[in-house]
């Protein structure tokens, strides 16, 4: 705003201002968090540091100035008089992690500590006590501690607000379970100090529309739903019964609350409109065809200058000190409303899977997994392993496959894969490997997922902490890859290998029978006969025999051999079978089988075909 050449304009502002991420920022949030100093990107004071999920690598703190925290309680006020349900809104939520910086500077999440310090501005809300809030460290205890307190006000409850569509799900499955000892702890627990009659359970916990006959007012629950194609969400409306409404929530990141859903809009819609006066927004293009036609705009458009249908990483700046920062949110932008872009979450940038390059974000493993599934899944996440260049899927479903269903997983999966994203047929990605884990793992997982706050508990599309993965490995029950390994099979392999390990040295002394027969068979090979292996004068057939007889060797006394096999796929001379894999040193492995598909040919004479295993 300077006179001279200063940034005066919106203009002017997008050709002077980079945009920046993350990194930009990171040594003056620092500084602010450990000596409580003045921002030097914002003139107003940092009331907040609001903590990410970290889904997409380390957790990150951001800073909120009042203004900011001033919208976010705004935006809820509306999101809830939008619904035309005016009454007692209960809200649940959780408080877990929050803490003084060592500069003195509140840190934790802004949605749930802007409702305790402002929640004078807004009178219709109600919310469980701050003590209840602070003492739940995970999901089941606090759920019971937020039921037994919802319970207080059953009769006067119009709306219920919870952030995430999972954290609803194991609020009402918590009540459902723990039914009988909430109704003995509300009659006699100091907490609630109120009675619960006998009305309040005429319908059965878990049968449809329970939710409604425990809570006779309510009409309206708010809550964000990532994926309206979850199995749990059609479960949530079967409780729900036809007389509550069901919608989104809000649009928000800890940066900034960006969009509210229509006011008539319900959740299958998954739509929202962008909040005018919650920051200066920018969009930056995703797709390639996109970005080729915004070419010369510095990086970013104005949002209505979008191209309905495409892709978009959203750009913002707000009163906080973020100047042109991407938020790492991928939008789509499906229409607009007026002169108001209206969108719908696509996924977060950075937390896609790729070995090597094929690029797979969240649309994709959603449509994956509507593919393989269709609503039978509670919740999903996948796990990279870039050494076996393979996908791990793990699963939680609504209701168990037979076995004739499962054993051809993997395969559907593959199909689906390379169905979904093309490039994911032009490299040599092996077969994923698809892990049913037990009922109730994934509430575990959010409660395990080191986070500021339970209401960001989101389970993320891909898991990297080795902590997270050893919990859904221990909870697996089925390990789908070519073909399916059940228990008892298992149980059969485990079993005959502690037996080998038992009788060690006959194991290893008929072992080497097998192996000196084996190189007889099929015609022999050169090893064979030149050592006469097996032949019925003075013939190698003991284990004395084996040793004293073949010398010890090296890789360089077999390398001439190997190479041969290698540059013109003839039969080995070593072994008298053909040679099925050459596997290198660093682990790269291919495969001599002229049915797969083929991913690398080399060699003169007879093709030799590598292929991925």
């Amino acid at each position: 705003m300077m006179a001279n050449d200063g940034v005066r304009t919106m203009e002017q502002f997008r050709a002077r201002i980079p945009l920046c991420t993350y990194s930009d920022i990171a040594a003056d949030v620092d500084k602010v968090a450990q000596t409580g100093c003045k921002s030097s990107l914002c003139s107003d004071p940092v009331s907040l540091l609001t903590a990410t999920t970290g889904t997409t690598g380390l957790q990150r703190l951001v800073p909120v100035t009042k203004i900011d925290i001033d919208k976010w309680i705004t935006a809820t006020y509306v999101s809830i008089y939008n619904s035309k349900s005016m009454g007692l809104c209960l809200t649940v939520n959780t408080q877990q992690g929050v803490k003084k910086s060592p500069g003195g500077i509140t840190q934790g999440a802004v949605g749930p500590i802007t409702v305790f310090k402002r929640r004078h501005r807004l009178p219709f809300v109600s919310a469980s006590p701050f003590a209840v809030y602070q003492a739940a460290e995970w999901v089941e205890p606090a759920m019971y501690l937020h039921s037994l307190w919802a319970l207080r006000s059953y009769r006067d409850v119009v709306c219920l607000s919870i952030p995430f569509a999972g954290m609803l799900h194991s609020f009402f499955s918590v009540m459902i379970r723990d039914w009988d000892s909430l109704i003995f702890d509300s009659r006699t627990n100091s907490l609630s100090r109120f009675r619960v009659e006998a009305s309040a359970s005429r319908v059965p916990p878990g049968m449809p529309g329970w939710v409604q006959n425990a809570f006779p007012r309510l009409n309206l629950i708010v809550s964000n739903v990532p994926n309206p194609a979850l199995g749990y969400v059609s479960e949530l409306e079967r409780w729900f019964g036809d007389g509550i409404q069901f919608r989104e929530l809000m649009y928000g990141a800890s940066e900034c609350i960006m969009a509210l859903p229509p006011p008539s809009s319900t959740f299958k819609e998954n739509k929202f409109r962008l909040l005018a006066d919650a920051a200066f927004f920018e969009f930056m293009p995703v797709d390639e065809e996109e970005a080729k036609r915004c070419a010369g705009t510095g990086g970013a458009i104005l949002p209505q200058e979008g191209a309905v249908g495409h892709i978009y990483e959203v750009v913002l700046t707000n009163f906080s000190g973020l100047w042109r920062y991407r938020i790492g949110d991928a939008i789509q932008l499906v229409g607009f409303e007026g002169q108001c872009p209206e969108i719908k979450f696509a996924y977060r940038v950075g937390s896609v899977l790729s070995i090597f390059g094929e690029n797979i974000n969240e649309i994709h493993l959603r449509k994956i997994m509507a593919t393989v599934f269709g609503s039978n899944v509670v919740d999903f996440t996948f796990f990279q392993d870039d050494t076996a260049s393979r996908y791990h899927a793990y699963v939680e479903l609504n209701s168990p496959l037979d076995t004739e269903a499962a054993s051809g997983l993997s395969e559907k999966m593959d199909q689906a894969i390379r169905q979904t994203v093309y490039n994911c047929r032009l490299y040599p990605i092996k077969k994923p490997l698809v892990m049913i884990v037990k009922p109730g793992t994934f509430a575990s997982l959010a409660s395990h997922i080191q986070m500021s706050t339970l209401s960001q508990a989101k389970i993320p599309p891909r898991v990297k902490n080795a902590a997270h993965i050893k919990l859904l490995n221990d909870n697996v029950i089925h390990v789908i890859a070519m073909q399916l390994v059940d228990r008892a099979n298992r149980r059969r392999l485990a079993h005959q290998i502690v037996k080998n390990q038992a009788n060690f040295v006959q194991v290893q002394r008929d072992l080497l029978q097998s192996i000196l027969r084996r190189s007889c068979a099929n015609g022999g090979c050169d090893f064979a006969r030149k050592h006469r292996i097996m032949m019925a004068n003075d013939g190698v057939r003991t284990m004395e025999q084996f040793r004293a007889r073949i010398p010890l060797c090296t890789y360089s006394d077999i390398a001439a051999d190997v190479d041969k096999v290698a540059q013109t796929g003839c039969k080995s001379s070593l072994c008298s079978d053909p040679i099925s894999l050459l596997t290198a040193t660093t682990g790269n492995c291919f495969v001599l089988a002229p049915h797969i598909q083929i991913s690398e040919t080399r060699g003169s004479g007879r093709m030799l075909t590598f292929l991925a295993y």
